[in-house]
């Protein structure tokens, strides 16, 4: 029997990432990627036509994330420790989407942090690109600021949708908002 990653790995997190918007062939930014969860099966979407920029503030993290990739046959992953560097890799400034899945609380950002890193996003993403956040661990006071920024910033809610999807290892129902830039 699978456990709930290695369900998630070999079919699941594809086809809920292609159900979100992820398409063969798209730039990728997963912000916050820790273990991969999301970085493993976006690779699996995107195929070698795309690519995926995997970042986190660990980097040993991202050594255990690149040797899953090779261990799994992925070589669309590049790693990357900061917004300024993913800046330096070619097209990235052309994202076609971003995950900020379970990111954007108080426990990594301050306020004032989380609009600046909005701000940063921004600039690295093309015009009718999609931004989905899982506002995991955050209460409807910090979901409207986020919306409020983001509409400040030319996007537009999208979708929001109750769906099931992997969190710390299992299984978690939660609610995702999609977000597209004009």
């Amino acid at each position: 029997m699978y456990s709930d990653i290695q369900r998630w790995f070999k079919r699941e997190g594809a086809v809920f990432l292609k159900d979100i918007g992820v398409r063969p062939g798209y730039l990728v930014l997963d912000f916050g990627c820790g273990s991969g969860h999301y970085t493993i099966p976006a690779a699996k979407v995107v195929g070698e036509s795309g690519r995926v920029y995997a970042l986190d503030k660990s980097s040993s993290v991202f050594d255990k994330l690149m040797e899953k990739a090779a261990t799994m046959g992925f070589n669309n992953i590049v790693a990357v420790q900061s917004l300024k560097e993913l800046k330096l890799c070619p097209n990235a400034d052309s994202l076609d989407v971003v995950l900020l899945y379970d990111v954007l609380h108080s426990h990594y950002f301050t306020v004032a942090e989380r609009k600046n890193l909005l701000e940063s996003i921004n600039t690295v993403m093309k015009s009718h690109s999609l931004l989905s956040i899982y506002p995991k661990h955050m209460g409807p006071i910090e979901i409207k600021v986020i919306r409020d920024k983001l509409k400040k910033l030319g996007f537009y809610l999208e979708r929001e949708a109750a769906v099931h999807l992997i969190h710390n290892g299992s299984y978690d129902n939660g609610n995702i908002l999609n977000f597209r830039k004009e």
